[in-house]
């Protein structure tokens, strides 16, 4: 008896001290609190109290208490586990099927490497969609890559190249990068006196919209003068580094800063923070890549990342791996003992990361510099996911979005709060495909109207 008790209150314990050291993930309110650290502290309480209880029968009763809610907590750990498991697909088919399900109608039956082959029978030259978020992680300890002769971050795309993007509607969406490897024409760089520039990510570039759906081209609709230099993937520290590199030599008389509060703070900051040549970006104002006079360059190594990566998959596609191993292989037993999944189910974990607000200012602050050096009127849109249109945002998510808005109007952004019109809107049913899901035609759509409609104001 005295075994499991010293057992349970180790483990128990253990689980106590850690929430008590990262308050950010495990007790960001009272509901979080009372799960991580409250549960815990009573079945810990409870197996200490059977070391002072004396008599034994009180004391076995107290332990088997004890021994059986721990045990419950960690079949229902055990159950999540498998669900997960089973949840995802095994081969591709499944993942159609799953596509199928999520639309409610029947999808393209492409995959990526399908895509691009199709694409290739009539323009060879089409590649595979790449952006920074694929490849600033891989980079070597400078920050970058050997381009050129020096260490460089590109954080663009493959320019003047068809590129295969993404299949999210059910059908696959390809665009013509522009001479930069943004989604624009070359039509749109024409203008003398630029309307606006946009910086963010994938609902920035339009995922996965035909061209002219997406907000850059509902706006350009409105007969706006518009540049979209959003990327998938990129947050606050790629979004400076492309108003600093691309925005700015634009002059635009207006930068939208697009922020998608799914993940860009604090999950893509966390990210991109690690990067030496991003955090440059911030850390000297004066720092800049000179990418635009470096573009032929640059476009070598995204070829070449970009082809490296389709044949990468192509040679998976054509093997025998399947998308999940084993379900032993792939147990994660760090994760079972720290009751991880059942914890996350019930909403009492932020799986975000810590939120670090301090770069998030310096990001915010340094951003509305640049633009106001260079008379660029800056406003920061807040883009609302299905979560937020829907209220189904856990607690801790909304706080760290809240406070990073507070940021942006301490900064001097000028502010636009997309959540108010797309909560509001009758047809807000349809403005994500699914759960979860980018923005539908009809979701991109109303952003741009209300942007639209709020700068002329």
């Amino acid at each position: 008896m005295i075994f499991v008790a010293a057992a349970i209150i180790g483990w128990s314990g253990l689980l106590v001290v850690r929430s008590t050291l990262k308050p950010e993930i495990y007790l960001f309110d009272g509901y979080a609190f009372f799960v991580n650290f409250g549960v815990f502290l009573i079945i810990s309480l409870l197996a200490f109290s059977t070391l002072f209880v004396g008599r034994k029968d009180i004391a076995i009763n107290i332990i088997l208490v004890a021994f059986f809610s721990v045990v419950g907590l960690f079949t229902l750990e055990f159950g999540l586990h498998i669900l997960r498991y089973s949840a995802r697909p095994t081969t591709v088919t499944e993942q159609f099927d799953i596509l199928d399900t999520q639309l409610g109608h029947s999808v393209e039956r492409l995959t990526t490497v399908d895509a691009i082959a199709r694409a290739r029978k009539t323009n060879p030259a089409a590649m595979r969609y790449a952006s920074p978020y694929n490849w600033y992680p891989q980079a070597n300890s400078g920050g970058g890559f050997e381009i050129g002769g020096e260490i460089l971050l590109p954080i663009n795309g493959v320019a003047n190249r068809e590129v295969v993007f993404c299949r999210e509607g059910g059908y696959w969406i390809n665009f013509e990068a522009d001479h930069l490897g943004f989604r624009n024409s070359e039509q749109d760089y024409l203008v003398t006196d630029l309307d606006i520039a946009m910086v963010g990510d994938s609902f920035t570039i339009g995922s996965c919209v035909p061209d002219g759906q997406e907000t850059a081209g509902k706006l350009r609709g409105f007969g706006l003068s518009v540049l979209n230099f959003g990327q998938y993937g990129d947050g606050p520290l790629l979004q400076l580094a492309t108003l600093k590199e691309y925005v700015v030599p634009h002059r635009p008389q207006t930068a939208l800063w697009m922020y998608y509060d799914g993940n860009d703070f604090p999950s893509d900051l966390n990210w991109e923070k690690q990067n030496s040549i991003l955090r440059r970006y911030v850390e000297t104002p004066s720092f800049s890549q000179n990418l635009l006079q470096k573009q032929d360059t640059i476009q070598q190594f995204l070829l070449k990342f970009s082809e490296d990566g389709y044949l990468q998959a192509k040679e998976a596609q054509e093997g025998t791996t399947p998308l999940k191993d084993s379900f032993i292989n792939e147990f994660n037993f760090r994760e079972m003992l720290a009751l991880g999944l059942l914890r996350y189910q019930l909403g009492a974990t932020n799986p975000t990361g810590t939120p670090d607000f301090t770069l998030l200012k310096r990001v915010f602050d340094e951003a509305v510099a640049t633009a106001r050096q260079h008379g660029i009127r800056l406003v920061f849109v807040y883009q609302p996911g299905w979560q937020t249109v829907f209220e189904a945002q856990p607690s801790y998510h909304q706080r760290n979005n809240d406070l990073a808005l507070n940021l942006a109007r301490e900064s001097g952004f000028e502010l636009l709060d997309l959540r108010p019109a797309l909560r509001q809107a009758d047809n807000r049913d349809s403005l994500f495909r699914f759960q979860g899901s980018h923005y539908s035609v009809e979701g991109y759509s109303l952003v741009a109207k209300t942007i639209e409609t709020w700068l002329q104001q």
